[in-house]
């Protein structure tokens, strides 16, 4: 839910970026997007692992550092508002397709598949 909502934060604040009276408004969407993002990158890089927690905690720490520091190339060459923009539009469509989605009913994972190789 935090990277709907950061990624939601970010796109309006790439919307009203060339505002002049909306710069705190502005400010408010950028930093506290950043704040939900944080959390959401934190939780989908955590989430990559399957194994020891302290490997989780690792990678949930280092997922954030990668994705700020591909979105800061990408800054330099680009307009701020299309980077964040896209970034936020991206990231919210991906947390909201991710909730939507769904868990996998034992009922599934419990039919046996065949194939060439079964037993």
């Amino acid at each position: 839910m935090a990277g709907v909502l950061g990624g939601l934060c970010w796109l309006g604040q790439a919307a009203v970026n060339d505002y002049a009276a909306a710069e705190s408004a502005v400010n408010a969407l950028y930093w506290g997007g950043a704040a939900l993002i944080l959390v959401a990158l934190v939780g989908l890089g955590a989430g990559l692992v399957s194994g020891a927690a302290w490997l989780r905690l690792v990678v949930g720490l280092c997922f954030p550092l990668l994705v700020w520091s591909i979105l800061e190339v990408l800054h330099a060459e680009t307009s701020d508002g299309i980077v964040d923009g896209g970034f936020g539009l991206a990231l919210a469509l991906l947390c909201t397709a991710s909730l939507l989605g769904g868990a996998v009913k034992d009922d599934d994972a419990a039919v046996p598949r065949g194939g060439t190789h079964s037993r």
